[in-house]
């Protein structure tokens, strides 16, 4: 009986772990979304008067743009490789409850099967498509000012 308790107490204390690490997660992932509206404002706002002339000097925006699409793109790549790792701290955590014969079941309220449509998605999923959208938008802004370029 104290065994089992034990065990139990064990996983719990896993579960408490994986939803803390889940917690700071999600909270450094939506910086990212702010540190790119920061980028882009930054840029934006550098010389507001000389936007109209970003067609005559297209290699500046050309450039910046590529460089904010690839800003981007990584900030992607690092929120996307988080989840992959809380993705594995759960399996751990799946495996830890086969292991012992404990079965808790605590699972994130967005992967509930009673949930449809639109409250199935995830806030990580969200924000994945987002900077997906924002650093292809990004790089076709870039890719705009290059045939700018040329065509000068």
């Amino acid at each position: 009986m104290v065994e089992d308790e034990k065990k139990q107490e064990f996983i719990k204390e896993q579960y408490s772990q994986y939803w803390e690490m889940l917690r700071q997660h999600t909270a450094f992932s939506w910086q990212i979304p702010a540190l790119a509206v920061v980028a882009v404002i930054f840029f934006l706002g550098l010389d507001p008067n000389r936007l109209s002339e970003w067609t005559q000097t297209p290699l500046v925006p050309a450039i910046a743009f590529l460089v904010l699409s690839l800003f981007i793109g990584v900030m992607l790549i690092h929120h996307r490789r988080n989840l992959l790792f809380v993705n594995r701290y759960e399996q751990a955590l799946i495996e830890l409850e086969k292991r012992y014969g404990q079965e808790i079941e605590v699972h994130h309220s967005q992967i509930s099967p009673k949930l449809k449509g639109w409250q199935r998605i995830s806030s990580s999923a969200s924000l994945s498509a987002f900077l997906l959208l924002l650093a292809i938008s990004l790089l076709t802004a870039s890719i705009y000012f290059f045939i700018i370029l040329l065509a000068l």
